[in-house]
């Protein structure tokens, strides 16, 4: 199995190298494809550059440049690409593959243009091809074409759900970089969700009733927030979130109790931000939901220690590990001028250069058996001979940086880490206890 990347105007280059990378690093630079690998790892192939475009005559010189005192031109600005039409994507798909394709009949064009899946990079590419949008008729005439079209396949989908996110950009840098540079790419995105079924992620039939909320204190001074749901009676969910003015916090397939025609979960959330929250559960199987009226609390004062980035082992070699780390989102007010950086536990010392950007990502935690937290994310590779026995991250807002706890690198397995997974929760399952998110 492989992802098909269908582009009319270029294809992927011939005997391509794949390659092994982090969602960071797949991230950071080049047009690539990239599909799924073991241990939250994605294997990448580059895909081949555009056809250079028509030159001028090589006697055709511009003219030299006048010095003038005076206004001078403004400096050269980004215009994002105009928003283009997308092809319907089906909610539930026949197998493990789903076709992308757009087109754009005017406006700004995009110099080009990503695929995510639950927000992992799947596709960047400058290739785009030209699509009829009016055919013409029987009786002769003109077909009418896009003047920037972009299609794409991508297979290999693990059974659950997908959030796909289609981006088309512009920037002032090198496009084949994905936009990296001092001034950052302007773009335009779309949006859609799809589902796959298969090892257990089917889906039970009919919209789930809708939950309800057990009760929430209006106000409270920081203190973790035991969050508890019941559908007393009615048609029960796949999957179950809880989401904050409608945005989600995290997606769980866990449940206290699950029959036929009733269900429960709780989680205790601690760390939310000081402010207005509007929480509510939303029931699911597949892409129908059912949604509990919203409860509103304020919390009032921040936790007396900020929450600190919770690290795992994703996978290892003989050089070193991959290492990832996740931050719950409703703890943080925002990622604006986050930064991080690998650090010794012991001598104190930072390891490794400054990142300077975090992305965002559904993180799967030890502590909550088949959740996924939305989060701020990273992942780096790290050296055997760069560190000692431990790691830690430094995460920074500014002048207010936190460290992690340490993180035993000897101690690890790789294979029982858990890992920043690419697919929704598919298999729900039942608990006991409450759960705890810091």
């Amino acid at each position: 199995m492989r992802i098909t990347v269908a582009i009319m105007f270029g294809l992927l280059a011939a005997q391509a190298q794949a390659v092994l990378l982090t969602p960071s690093e797949a991230e950071a630079i080049g047009d690539r494809v990239c599909k799924p690998a073991s241990y939250g790892m994605l294997d990448c192939q580059t895909v081949a550059p555009p056809l250079p475009a028509a030159q001028n005559d090589p006697s055709l010189q511009p003219l030299p440049q006048t010095e003038y005192e005076g206004e001078r031109i403004p400096a050269l600005t980004v215009e994002a690409p105009i928003k283009p039409v997308l092809d319907a994507i089906p909610d539930k798909l026949d197998g493990n593959s789903v076709k992308i394709g757009w087109d754009i009949g005017f406006g700004t064009v995009a110099q080009y243009w990503e695929v995510w899946d639950n927000g992992v990079l799947r596709l960047r590419s400058r290739n785009f091809t030209q699509r009829p949008l009016v055919k013409k008729g029987e009786g002769g005439g003109i077909d009418i074409v896009s003047i920037q079209s972009g299609e794409a396949t991508i297979d290999q989908l693990l059974a659950g759900r997908h959030a796909l996110e289609i981006r088309l950009c512009n920037t002032a840098s090198n496009p084949s970089s994905g936009g990296a540079g001092k001034q950052p790419p302007a773009c335009t995105s779309m949006t859609a969700q799809t589902w796959v079924d298969g090892q257990g992620a089917d889906a039970l039939g009919g919209t789930p009733d809708a939950p309800t909320l057990g009760w929430l204190p209006n106000v409270t001074t920081g203190e973790p927030i035991e969050l508890a749901w019941n559908m007393w009676w009615g048609v029960p969910g796949r999957y179950w979130q809880v989401l904050d003015k409608g945005k989600v916090l995290l997606e769980s397939a866990a449940f206290e109790t699950s029959d036929a025609h009733t269900q429960s979960g709780r989680v205790t959330l601690a760390g939310l931000t000081p402010g207005a929250h509007a929480l509510s559960v939303k029931l699911c199987s597949a892409l129908e939901c059912s949604q509990s009226d919203p409860t509103g609390v304020e919390v009032i004062l921040p936790l007396a220690k900020p929450a600190t980035p919770v690290l795992a082992v994703q996978a290892s070699t003989v050089e070193g590990w991959v290492v990832n780390w996740h931050l719950p989102r409703f703890a943080v007010a925002s990622s604006k001028a986050m930064s991080w950086q690998w650090l010794d536990p012991v001598s104190g010392k930072t390891i490794g250069k400054l990142h300077e950007s975090v992305r965002e990502c559904l993180a799967g935690d030890a502590r909550l058996p088949n959740t996924r937290v939305a989060s701020y994310c990273g992942e780096g590779r790290v050296a055997r001979v760069d560190v000692g026995a431990s790691i830690a991250v430094r995460l920074c807002q500014g002048d207010a940086c936190s460290d992690s706890a340490a993180l035993m690198l000897d101690d690890q397995d790789a294979g029982n880490q858990p890992s920043v997974s690419s697919t929704a929760p598919s298999t729900p399952t039942s608990t006991s206890g409450v759960t705890v998110l810091r």
